[in-house]
């Protein structure tokens, strides 16, 4: 069963940043269920980024549209976060073909 929640990936957030500004920024863009930043398990700093998640895929879409970002006067990037459950590893062969696409050929040549 495919989930109607949209999680975004949030960078480059100023040290003064918690979940609850995160939080309050990103209810602009419609209903936050979660919101959290990432710190450094030994030091206790902010790592300068975070995640949000939102009830629905629209919102999300709502606040990747907005061209820019800008928390506790910082400009922030966001980019929506995929779900690793939902993302298969592909086979070699087909990431190979993938990767080749484009390619000149130059067998005959």
């Amino acid at each position: 069963m495919a989930s109607s929640r949209a999680q975004l990936f949030v960078a480059k957030l100023p040290w003064t940043v918690c979940r609850d500004t995160l939080r309050e920024y990103f209810q602009k863009f419609g209903v936050v269920t979660s919101s959290r930043v990432v710190f450094d398990y030994k030091s206790g700093r902010s790592k300068k980024y975070g995640f949000v998640e939102f009830d629905s895929p629209a919102s999300a879409e709502k606040a990747l549209n907005e061209p820019s970002h800008f928390i506790d006067g910082s400009k922030v990037f966001i980019q929506s976060k995929v779900n690793e459950r939902e993302t298969k590893r592909q086979p070699q062969q087909q990431r190979s073909e993938e990767t080749n696409q484009g390619a000149a050929d130059f067998s005959e040549v």
